[in-house]
């Protein structure tokens, strides 16, 4: 009876070591080589740098673009799935690269970066670059195109989900600007929140109106950009929004635009990524699809002011 309790005591013994010694090798590895499509999860993503863009210019033809990463990897550029091109991140994290482009093609370019170990990692920005022919064609309106070649008007719009977006190149050549101020897109979802933001090279704070109601003010940040976010629901249908710099109760300058909020638009052909596009002489509008439901919806405008 003594040597089956010292045997039972012993077999505990070796199967707590096994167990530790389990354990003890899969605690450094922090990449589950778990799919999920095409992409490998990284677990513990705190010291990654995810691949991001800096910089996007458009020159004869061709994308250019620019940007970070981690170090020494390999970023590779794809469209729904499609490789488009990929490149290799310097020792400083920097990486650039071009893209052949068609004057009358929407493109959405998405970046991944490959690590030595063969795990990758998605970047949540996503790069569209939209013509008006494009556009045209989405919300089925005919244009006529003349047979020699010309410029189209063209969006570059950099997309984050569930955050502000940045406009790389208007179709309007600018934005809209008043002596020091400047009013940049609007941002809103579903759910009724919108961001309002721009720049002014003049201290102060900024007041906003729609239909010649006052929303709210914000400040001018050291930096010379401002924001303003609402978070209660702003009901659809057109306004007349007014930017207006304040030096405290005077109004140094204004900007006036007309904005309209879209209804709700669903996109049963392509659920996830489908694209929207509205557009007219003064306005501009992109609506996207969230993989996870609902979608996100970015207003841009032609330059005008009120004098």
């Amino acid at each position: 009876m003594k040597f089956r309790i010292i045997a039972m005591l012993m077999t505990g013994f070796a199967l707590a070591i096994g167990l530790l010694w389990i354990v003890q090798l899969r605690q450094p590895t922090d990449i589950d080589t778990r799919e999920s499509g095409q992409e490998l999860i990284v677990e513990n993503p705190i010291a990654i740098q995810p691949p991001s863009f800096a910089s996007v210019s458009e020159i004869e033809g061709v994308l250019r673009m620019a940007g970070i990463s981690e170090p020494n990897v390999t970023l590779v550029l794809s469209q729904g799935g499609i490789r488009l091109g990929e490149t290799k991140v310097e020792a400083d994290g920097q990486w650039s690269t071009a893209l052949p482009i068609n004057p009358q093609e929407t493109q959405a370019v998405s970046l991944i970066m490959i690590m030595a170990d063969g795990a990758r990692v998605r970047s949540d920005e996503t790069l569209f670059r939209i013509p008006q022919i494009t556009a045209a064609t989405d919300l089925e309106a005919a244009i006529e195109l003349p047979s020699g070649p010309r410029t189209l008007p063209t969006l570059i719009l950099l997309t984050t989900p569930g955050g502000p977006s940045k406009i790389f190149k208007s179709p309007f050549g600018s934005l809209p600007i008043s002596g020091p101020l400047s009013l940049g897109p609007i941002d809103y979802d579903d759910s009724g929140g919108a961001v309002f933001r721009g720049s002014s090279e003049r201290a102060g704070r900024i007041r906003l109106y729609a239909n010649g109601i006052v929303i709210g003010d914000a400040p001018v940040q050291p930096d010379g950009q401002w924001f303003y976010i609402i978070a209660e629901t702003l009901p659809r249908g057109n306004y007349d929004v007014v930017v207006a710099l304040m030096d405290g109760t005077e109004e140094v300058t204004r900007i006036t635009v007309p904005f309209e909020k879209l209804a709700f638009v669903q996109n049963e052909e392509q659920p996830g990524g489908g694209l929207y596009v509205s557009f007219s002489d003064n306005q501009w509008q992109v609506r996207r699809d969230l993989l996870g439901g609902g979608a996100q919806y970015t207003a841009l405008f032609a330059p005008q002011s009120d004098d």
